[in-house]
């Protein structure tokens, strides 16, 4: 089933679906909720594919909005539309083998926008194809579009329209599957295609993978500081390749920045120079420093450069 939402000249479309590992697949329908117009925004990380444009760092951060919102004190509403609280979860584990999965599924999002994947098979199928043999446990597909185009942060605006606030419970597939206790792992995607932002959410019960095939290959470590209201979270390489001087170390790490202000939008702090130690003993160090976006910021930047410095990361050897 699919609904076709037009406002203020935009199109929003949701879509949810969820099985355990002993259950039938569920379909959601779709909701009909309304649009906002959001401000232009810097994005802080791309990756091409062969259709689209992924924003890898948007929607990594998309995941932490989703973990704020499911470790808070919530509800939903049952089957009878009764409203029941909902407190205790686990914060979601990022998995980037979800991740993959996801890009996956985003691409084919615009051929053809279902839970159906374009071959006519489920979209878990997609879990077997790139991880043949894995145990995925419980599973879990959210899935939306709109039509922002690449160069608008439009993180906060789906996550709202996932969280499907003003719907019963017919219309809160989406919500359940962010609040499901069976889940413990998420991986998220967004490509823009011909002017298309399509979004998707996997999660899984059991892990998948610790490994980034962006580019690298290789595994990430993430870390987050949170300073007067402001949230910071760096997604940087585990190891890297060997390599004998530190000029090289910065052409082989990966990380993407995301920084929040405590209204939970993006922030105007960015990063100003990221440096390196030279190898020594297998590891090198990796710093960051931050610039301010306005003044209110200054305090904030202060302590991000006194939280994010001396990062080891390992270094392969010869």
């Amino acid at each position: 089933m699919k609904n076709k939402i037009f406002s203020l000249l935009l199109v929003f479309t949701l879509l949810s679906v969820s099985v355990s590992a002993y259950a039938d697949e569920m379909i959601i329908d779709p909701v009909e909720p309304e649009a906002e117009i959001l401000s232009d925004t810097e994005d802080n990380i791309a990756d091409l594919s062969d259709s689209g444009e992924f924003n890898v760092s948007l929607a990594r951060s998309h995941a932490d909005i989703i973990n704020n919102f499911r470790t808070s004190n919530t509800w939903k509403y049952d089957e009878h539309n009764n409203r029941v609280n909902v407190s205790g979860l686990s914060a979601l584990t990022y998995d980037y083998g979800l991740e993959n999965c996801a890009k996956k599924r985003a691409e084919e999002l615009a051929t053809s926008y279902s839970h159906t994947r374009p071959d006519g098979t489920s979209c878990f199928t997609v879990f077997d194809e790139l991880y043949p043999g894995v145990d995925y446990g419980a599973a879990g597909e959210n899935i939306g579009y709109n039509t922002y185009g690449y160069n608008h942060d439009d993180s906060q605006m789906m996550f709202d329209l996932f969280k499907e606030e003003d719907e019963y419970y017919s219309g809160q597939g989406h919500r359940r599957n962010m609040l499901n206790p069976d889940f413990g792992y998420i991986g998220v995607a967004r490509v823009t295609i011909n002017g298309n932002n399509y979004w998707v959410h996997e999660f899984s019960g059991k892990p998948f993978s610790s490994e980034d095939k962006d580019g690298t290959g290789t595994e990430m470590q993430v870390f987050t500081e949170t300073y007067d209201g402001y949230t910071a979270t760096i997604t940087l390489s585990k190891s890297i390749p060997y390599v004998k001087k530190k000029k090289d170390v910065l052409s082989k790490i990966k990380y993407t920045v995301s920084i929040k202000t405590p209204q939970g939008t993006q922030s105007g702090i960015t990063v100003k120079k990221v440096n390196a130690t030279k190898p020594k003993k297998g590891e090198t160090k990796i710093t960051f420093k931050f610039k301010k976006g306005s003044k209110e910021e200054k305090k904030a930047v202060k302590m991000l450069n006194k939280k994010f410095k001396k990062i080891p990361v390992k270094v392969a050897s010869q």
